[in-house]
């Protein structure tokens, strides 16, 4: 049935108040009223609302007026919450975060070595069953909990297609077995999707149509923006950069492929190369590759030229057929790699066609494990408070219900 224009003007208003409040961290109603450009009476009604519904509260009171105090209205961060889950191939990272953005609870556990399916399984659902009792003795309200999956997913049917790292982890509903197992709403996407959640709204405002692309220990992952908005495919697996194959007769990847970009371009990759190169000295970790490099070894510092080599290729390429204007490379807070960075660009401005060259942008970042988890509870709350396609006064009053 349609919405009677009316309706959806009030849901328009009460998503526009929300969002202003969450931008500008607090608001008089004066100034939800110039900046949303509607009556007084209508911003207090729709404050009374979400007050009732604990989701906006008042925050103090602002003096300096010139005349009586006004009073300030932000988030409230005391009753909703929502659960961020990050697999990533050695650990899992739970985050429960507040309306506001505080960060309430987390963990993150290092995962036996040689996994089967219904170990990680097992791991999964400890790890989500400390944070659901954690807010439940807080007697806090679960909006709902985003999973953050490396590997294959059917993102819209909540299946993990293929965790290739985890012996016979395929075609598990996973989002079926939580939502069964917890009650309330549960979202299954792409782990570097997750991510990019923190990165986004700082780079999107300027550059719609941006690419992010992580460089991880073991794996390259990617997200596609256009128009601002995610580019999220049929199974919510696009932009995977990571198995775009450069060598049809390349090094054998995780994935079953041969030749992809993640044999050559991933730290661990690079560490692996390495080590072929220099058998009487192997090593044995990405610390100490990456501590090698920063003083200057030859062969390291070779590696991780034609590392960029290869990646700037492979985003050359994806810029002639996508309309990007910004690429952002986002590295491990752990490493630094400078030399990684200037050489895709160098790379990229190579492959890049000359009619083209100087339209995209490069800006490079850093990202942490902490970051993603909180990157997948925002998206909770996005996903059924903040946005417009998917917020409705009935979903919200029916969290209220549960």
């Amino acid at each position: 049935m349609q919405k009677h224009h009316t309706d959806v003007v009030k849901e328009n208003n009460t998503l526009n108040l929300l969002n202003t409040v969450k931008r500008n961290g607090s608001m008089t109603i004066e100034g939800c009223c110039s900046t949303l450009h509607i009556s007084r009476p209508t911003v207090l009604r729709i404050l009374q609302e979400l007050k009732d519904k604990h989701v906006i509260a008042s925050s103090g009171v602002l003096t300096n007026t010139g005349g009586r105090s006004a009073q300030l209205y932000t988030l409230d961060p005391t009753w909703l919450f929502s659960i961020g889950i990050i697999v990533r191939r050695k650990h899992i990272t739970v985050t429960a975060m507040s309306l506001n953005g505080t960060v309430a609870y987390y963990h993150c556990v290092h995962m036996e070595k040689d996994l089967d399916a219904n170990l990680f399984i097992k791991y999964l659902f400890n790890e989500l069953d400390s944070a659901v009792n954690f807010l439940k003795q807080g007697n806090k309200e679960i909006v709902g909990l985003a999973l953050g999956m490396p590997g294959f997913i059917d993102g819209p049917n909540g299946v993990i297609v293929n965790f290739e790292q985890v012996q016979d982890c395929k075609n598990i509903n996973i989002i079926q077995m939580i939502q069964e197992r917890y009650g309330f709403p549960a979202i299954l996407k792409n782990n570097t999707v997750l991510l990019t959640q923190i990165h986004a709204e700082q780079f999107l405002t300027e550059f719609p149509e941006t690419l992010f692309v992580l460089i991880d220990d073991h794996s390259i992952g990617s997200a596609l923006y256009n128009k601002g908005i995610l580019v999220d495919g049929k199974r919510g697996d696009c932009a995977n950069l990571g198995h775009v194959s450069l060598d049809r007769n390349g090094e054998k990847c995780f994935c079953g492929l041969r030749g992809c970009l993640t044999t050559t371009a991933s730290i661990e990759s690079m560490l692996h190369k390495y080590n072929q190169r220099c058998y009487g000295k192997t090593i044995d970790s990405i610390d100490a590759f990456i501590e090698l490099l920063n003083h200057g070894d030859p062969v390291c510092r070779e590696i991780v030229q034609l590392a960029g080599d290869d990646l700037g290729f492979v985003l050359a390429n994806t810029a002639k057929m996508c309309d990007i204007k910004l690429i952002v490379l986002l590295f491990n807070k752990r490493w630094e790699l400078p030399l990684l960075y200037q050489a895709t660009i160098d790379s990229y401005n190579k492959y890049i066609l000359p009619s083209v060259r100087g339209i995209v942008e490069f800006r490079q970042d850093s990202f942490s494990s902490e970051e993603a988890a909180v990157g997948a509870a925002n998206f909770v709350f996005d996903e059924y408070i903040f946005k417009c396609n998917k917020y409705s006064s009935a979903q919200l009053t029916d969290i209220y219900l549960r």
